[in-house]
Order: C-alpha cells, then sequence, then structure tokens
C-alpha cells in the first residue's frame, strides 16, 4: 500500500522540493548544531548547564538543543506545523535530534536521572484547528527512544498570539503565567521539558516556573532548535 501511495504521491523534501524524502539527505547535511548557552543569561555554558550565579528558585537547570533555527530546517519546521507530513517528519526531526543530544555529556548525564518527558502544550482550541500538537508528538516519540516515561500534565490556559510575530517584550508578556498543571497529577522530581523552537526562552521559562512550584526540582529545557 506504501509502495503505491509513493508512486502515486511520491515523496518530496518540504525544504528543497527533491523528490524521494520529505526531508532529504542534502538537507539534512547542512544543519547547524550552535554552540550551547546558560538558558538564563543565554551566554556560553558548558553543556548548557546554567551558570551558577544565574540560578534561582524557579530557573532552568540546564538547556539542550539540537540545531541552529535556520535555512532547511526552519522550512521544514514550518511545513511541518501546517502542512500534512506530520507522520513522517516526527521519526525524522526526532531521531536527528538525538544523534546530536547523545554528544551532549552534561544532558546524557542528566537522563541516566531517568527524567520524565514533559511536552509545551496548545491551547485547546488551536490544537482542535490543528489537529495535533507537533511538540506533543516529538516528545513522545523522544521519550520512547530514550526509554523515560512521558507526562501530559501542563495546560495552556490563555489562547495565545503567534511568539514568531512578536517582539521580544511582547512574547514574554503573551506568554506570562499561561499554563496550570492538571488536576490529578503529581508533578515529578526531574523533567525533560521539551518544544520544537527556542526564541526568546519565554514559553519555556514560564512552564518550568509553574512545575518548580508544584513540585519539580531538576529540569532541563530541549528543543528541535534555537
Amino acid at each position: 500500500m506504501n509502495l503505491i501511495l509513493d508512486i502515486i504521491f511520491p515523496k518530496r523534501c518540504v525544504s528543497c522540493k527533491k523528490f524521494g524524502h520529505f526531508f532529504c539527505i542534502d538537507c539534512q547535511s547542512k544543519l547547524i548544531t550552535p554552540f550551547d548557552i546558560c538558558p538564563v543569561c543565554k551566554l556560553g555554558s558548558v553543556y548548557g548547564k546554567t551558570h551558577t550565579k544565574c540560578k534561582s528558585i524557579y530557573s532552568l537547570d540546564g538547556f539542550c538543543v539540537a540545531f541552529v533555527y535556520r535555512d532547511s530546517l526552519r522550512k521544514a519546521i514550518h511545513k511541518y506545523k501546517y502542512k500534512p507530513y506530520i507522520e513522517e517528519l516526527t521519526p525524522i526531526f526526532t531521531d536527528l535530534m538525538v544523534s546530536k543530544i547523545n554528544k551532549n555529556f552534561g544532558f546524557m548525564s542528566f537522563i541516566k536521572s531517568k527524567p520524565t518527558v514533559i511536552s509545551i502544550p496548545l491551547h485547546w482550541y488551536k490544537k482542535h484547528l490543528r489537529g495535533f500538537n507537533q511538540t506533543e508528538l516529538i516528545a513522545k516519540y523522544l521519550a520512547k527512544l530514550l526509554n523515560l516515561p512521558y507526562m501530559d500534565i501542563l495546560k495552556r490556559t490563555k489562547y495565545t498570539k503567534p511568539q514568531s510575530s512578536l517582539t521580544k517584550k511582547e512574547r514574554q508578556e503573551n506568554v506570562e503565567n499561561i499554563f496550570k498543571i492538571k488536576t490529578n497529577f503529581n508533578v515529578p522530581k526531574s523533567v525533560i521539558l521539551f518544544d520544537d523552537v527556542w526564541t526568546t526562552g519565554s514559553t519555556l521559562k514560564n512552564a518550568t516556573k509553574i512545575l518548580k512550584e508544584q513540585g519539580a526540582e531538576t529540569i532541563w529545557a530541549l528543543t528541535l532548535a534555537r
């Protein structure tokens, strides 16, 4: 059946339009891994660990990112969100990400504690319109690959504007106090908080705050791109 569909509707790279693959090897080879930064001050940091002087009660403890958000990956992520490529690109993106985070010894050391993977949620109305939450799909696939638990415990309480259309200040205000913990859930002590793209980090920082207020002790942010 898949072979017949491939003949009738041949796969085409979402970035360069080349036939044969939804995200071709040439485009994958152009992906760049950024240098590690402290998630608070955004200056260079070993393995992305939060600087001691930057730490606070509700801050992230580290930040791991796979690729730079530009060119072929930027195009692919945009298509992934708004076009019907979701089933094919989920394992591709996740496998590519895992191949990079395996080289971050700080993050891999944290994984030994068996943290719970939690994804940034969409507002229910936006998820209803789109039909899926791409961040949730990658997070679940990631948890399976790394043999880690996954929990869907965050709820977005406000319908917000797309972060990409806002200034830095507007982005911070846009995601202020927009998350809550779903009822009947106990927040795990150790968490990998996943989002597809880090822009200013405001969304992840606000989610981190509510998770730590409710009992999380150590949280690393993980994103496909920055």
